[in-house]
């Protein structure tokens, strides 16, 4: 897995032990280490998060946890919800985890930013979940520079910092 992590298979499931020789999980469908900070553990077709340690960050199981970076992705019922990682190192002191509204969509773009689709609405988010680009109801592409926004009245461009163009009637 990783990062001193072993998946050993079994005939009762799988089990997660550290290189050191103790056993983190046992009875595991599946499991993956994030940005190098959580392990995702998927028992009873639920997803759960989970410090190096093996102690439970949140009890709610989601249909699936994967990272984007350094921000980690629960997704639920179709949708995916974002949290930044260094929040989530403070569930192990008892804080209720907070992730952030629901998206539709969610795309990794180039520079570590994030695409997000969130109903007619479209930004981008830095890996601090900082708006780059507002979401609007515009249509945002990927370009070498950035990105190309349309909207019913025309486009903007934008750099990878978020500066924006003048308005164009055609691009």
């Amino acid at each position: 897995l990783g990062t001193g992590f072993l998946q050993i298979n079994t005939d009762s499931g799988a089990k997660i032990i550290h290189k050191a020789g103790f056993l983190v999980q046992d009875s595991v469908e599946d499991c993956r280490v994030l940005s190098r900070s959580f392990i995702a553990v998927k028992k009873d077709n639920l997803w759960f998060l989970h410090t190096l340690t093996g102690r439970l960050l949140e009890a709610a199981g989601w249909d699936d946890i994967t990272a984007l970076g350094n921000v980690i992705v629960f997704k639920r019922d179709n949708k995916s919800y974002v949290a930044p990682r260094e929040q989530l190192g403070k569930c192990a002191d008892g804080i209720p985890l907070r992730v952030s509204e629901p998206f539709d969509e969610l795309k990794p773009w180039a520079h570590g930013l994030l695409w997000g689709k969130a109903g007619d609405f479209q930004g981008l988010l830095n890996q601090g979940l900082h708006g780059v680009i507002g979401f609007d109801r515009h249509r945002l592409t990927q370009t070498s520079f950035g990105a190309l926004a349309q909207k019913p009245n025309g486009y903007a461009l934008y750099n990878w910092n978020g500066k924006r163009s003048a308005r164009f009637d055609r691009v």
